[in-house]
């Protein structure tokens, strides 16, 4: 018998993560297995009762984040990131030094101002598009940082525009030739996982000006970092800016932990559901009896991929 709970609770509970990435997998095994439809539907309802008993059992969670955003826009992660970068204190900007060494680009900052632009705000280049973050100090460096955290598709010629307008800013080099501007700029490509890579003109161009160059499919300095949130961002939240904070200042501190938790549940790190994960894994192989070795089911999933490709080409 299938017992439905309200509709309401029933799609809060389906939004959650957990329960998307859940669902999915329940059905990919279904599949696989030859479940028919209504063990489909037992099978889910029951996981609903199971994920129910699993969120009562942990902490109550509370993020400002979570509940006014949920998902947050790019240049909205720019702008927090922007925020932390323009942090300092007596010994100067701790955070943007604690950075720069922590992607590994050797950039000096000389004594006076660091100016910090943000998209909003920064439209000399193209009116069709703009840099995500810039740092800069006159006549020593400029720092493009380029946000593709949510997969926003890459633009053509996107970054080779962005160093070519700095390069030909004056406000950022107001006393060095434009010819050895350019190697004063410096590029940051930030992605959620790792997994993209500017466009190809994009590349060819900062290769040849001398900012990255490739090894395979490798990019490297020496005046570009292609980073991660899930690699560098939050490793470095959580490493070197958190317990660098000020015991007075506990609104910074608070805002941290809620944007390190927050960033963790984007990436799918959070302890709590991450042991939830765990428990849904064991109520699967137990539920559907699994007891094929999982390369088999890989096996069984690769095939499905494949179908579902050649499904789609015959209807191109």
């Amino acid at each position: 018998m299938i017992i439905i709970e309200p509709a309401a609770e029933a799609g809060r509970r389906l939004s959650h993560p957990v329960v998307e990435r859940s669902w999915v997998v329940i059905l990919l095994l279904c599949m696989i297995t030859e479940t028919k439809m209504e063990s489909k539907l037992n099978i889910l309802s029951d996981f609903l009762k199971f994920f129910k008993e699993q969120q009562e059992s942990i902490p109550y969670n509370f993020n400002v984040l979570d509940e006014q955003c949920g998902h947050i826009v790019e240049n909205s992660h720019t702008n927090m990131l922007m925020k932390l970068l323009e942090y300092k204190n007596q010994y100067g900007y701790v955070f943007l030094k604690s950075f720069f060494a922590y992607i590994g680009m050797d950039i000096e900052i000389k004594s006076g101002i660091v100016k910090f632009e943000r998209e909003q705000n920064y439209k000399r280049y193209d009116k069709n598009g703009r840099i995500d973050g810039l740092i800069y100090q006159q006549n020593q460096f400029a720092l493009i940082i380029e946000n593709k955290v949510n997969g926003a598709a890459n633009q053509p010629e996107q970054l080779k525009k962005y160093i070519e307008g700095t390069q030909n800013d004056n406000n950022i080099f107001p006393e060095t030739d434009k010819k050895s501007r350019v190697d004063k700029i410096w590029v940051v490509f930030l992605t959620k996982d790792g997994d993209e890579k500017p466009d190809k003109r994009s590349l060819t161009y900062m290769q040849e000006q001398g900012i990255c160059s490739s090894i395979g499919e490798v990019l490297e300095g020496p005046r570009y970092a292609s980073i991660s949130y899930r690699e560098h961002i939050l490793p470095w939240l959580r490493e070197e800016v958190q317990p660098c904070v000020m015991q007075k200042e506990q609104v910074l501190n608070t805002g941290l932990l809620q944007y390190i938790d927050f960033l963790e549940g984007m990436l799918g790190i959070r302890k709590s559901e991450t042991k939830m994960m765990e428990q849904n894994k064991q109520w699967l192989k137990k539920k559907l009896d699994l007891n094929k070795p999982f390369v088999e089911l890989n096996k069984d999933l690769r095939s499905i991929r494949l179908d579902l490709r050649k499904q789609q080409k015959s209807l191109v």
